[in-house]
């Protein structure tokens, strides 16, 4: 997957992650961009954390559940013993993704978000490819 990573053009101020080529992505790698779009700081942490196996690295858009090397990325996902009395898996809809590609993908996007202010530029772009998390 591609990813594209701009300022908005009306304000430079406004990081926005998107696809490089819109039509060859699927409906995992939109879940991706969305993520990435909404992650905060304390969840790519807990991400790039290889000590914690089970927990939640949501944001406030999307659910996001760590299970070993994999992460479920979706809407209305429990870990089994957080699971409510009225729980319906089929109410759960998700993809999986590699923890280290979407862990390298929150490194990339963390470096330039935090980019100076003097260096956000409206042209300034990145392509980040996240096979290269496996390089």
């Amino acid at each position: 997957m591609k990813l594209l990573f701009k300022f908005d053009d009306s304000s430079f101020y406004k990081s926005t992650c998107v696809f490089l080529n819109d039509e060859n992505h699927s409906w995992r790698d939109e879940y991706v961009r969305i993520y990435l779009d909404t992650l905060k700081f304390d969840s790519s942490i807990k991400l790039a954390d290889l000590s914690i196996n089970k927990d939640y690295v949501s944001t406030d858009v999307m659910d996001a559940v760590i299970d070993k090397d994999k992460v479920y990325l979706g809407f209305s996902l429990y870990l089994p013993e957080d699971r409510p009395a009225d729980y319906n898996p089929s109410e759960e809809k998700y993809y999986i993704v590699d923890r280290e590609e979407l862990t390298y993908l929150a490194r990339r996007w963390y470096r330039f978000i935090q980019r100076p202010v003097e260096l956000k530029q409206p042209d300034y772009q990145e392509i980040i490819d996240s096979e290269d998390a496996y390089k």
